[in-house]
C-alpha cells in the first residue's frame, strides 16, 4: 500500500520552513544582514546550545550559517537541516524565543503561538496513547499549525517569508487521516536512532568512538 510519509512531509519538509522563516527573522531583529551577518548568526548559534544545555539534550547542529538558513535575498527561508537535527530543534528553537527574544508584539506571539503547535505534534507522537485520543489530538494540533502559519503568511508584507508550499495540505491530511502513530509508516525506520547516534557521535574522540559511542548509548536509552 501507499501513504504519504511524516518523514519527507515534515521534518525534512513544513518544519523546515518554518524553522527557516523564525531564524531569518531572528537574525534581522539581531541586526543581521547578508553583508555583515557573521556575529548575528554566531550569536543564534550560541543561544542554541544555551537552550539545548538548559533542556539537558545534544544541541540539534554543531554549526550554522547563513545559507543554511536563507541562501540569498531571492530566495525563501528554509532551515537546511537533516530530519533528525529538524526534530531536535523545535523544543530548543521553542526555549530560544521563551527565554531570548521579546514576546511583547502580536507577530511574536503568533510566531510562538505557531511553533508551539509543531512542538505539540511531536510531543504526541512521542508519548502515543492510542488510534483514537492520539491520533485525534494530533489532527487538532496539525491544523492548528496551519492555521497559525497561514495567518503568519496573509500577515507578511513579503512574498518570500511564511510562503504556502502543498506539503503543508498533505501534512494535514496525513495528521487528520491518521490511524497509527506516523512514526512507524514512515521511510527509513532507523533513522531518528540513527540521527540520535550521530548527535553523540559528535563530541566523542575518534579513537574510542565505537566503545564511547555504545556506552553513552545505553546510558541514554
Amino acid at each position: 500500500f501507499c501513504v504519504p510519509d511524516f518523514m519527507h512531509i515534515c521534518d525534512l519538509g513544513i518544519l523546515q520552513y518554518m524553522a527557516g522563516n523564525i531564524c531569518w527573522e531572528l537574525f534581522v531583529h539581531l541586526k543581521g544582514t547578508f553583508a555583515r551577518h557573521v556575529k548575528a548568526v554566531g550569536l543564534i548559534l550560541n543561544m542554541t546550545k544555551l537552550a539545548a544545555k538548559g533542556l539537558g539534550v545534544e544541541q540539534p547542529f554543531a554549526s550554522l550559517t547563513l545559507g543554511m538558513i536563507r541562501p540569498n535575498a531571492k530566495s525563501k527561508p528554509k532551515m537546511k537541516l537533516k530530519a533528525a537535527e529538524g526534530r531536535r530543534f523545535v523544543p530548543v528553537l521553542r526555549v530560544m524565543l521563551l527565554k531570548f527574544f521579546p514576546l511583547d508584539d502580536p507577530h511574536a506571539q503568533l510566531r510562538l503561538q505557531c511553533l508551539e503547535a509543531m512542538y505539540n505534534v511531536y510531543k504526541e507522537m512521542d508519548n502515543w496513547i492510542n488510534g483514537g485520543v492520539s491520533a485525534f489530538r494530533l489532527g487538532v494540533f496539525a491544523r492548528k499549525h496551519l492555521m497559525l502559519y497561514h495567518e503568519l503568511s496573509a500577515q507578511s508584507t513579503d512574498e518570500r517569508l511564511w510562503h504556502m508550499y502543498p506539503k503543508h495540505h498533505v501534512f494535514v491530511h496525513v495528521c487528520e487521516g491518521c490511524s497509527v502513530n506516523p512514526r512507524i509508516q514512515w521511510n527509513y525506520g532507523g533513522e531518528h536512532e540513527i540521527g540520535e547516534a550521530a548527535c553523540m557521535a559528535r563530541t566523542a574522540n575518534p579513537c574510542s568512538i565505537e566503545t564511547a559511542l555504545m556506552r553513552r548509548y545505553r546510558a541514554t536509552f
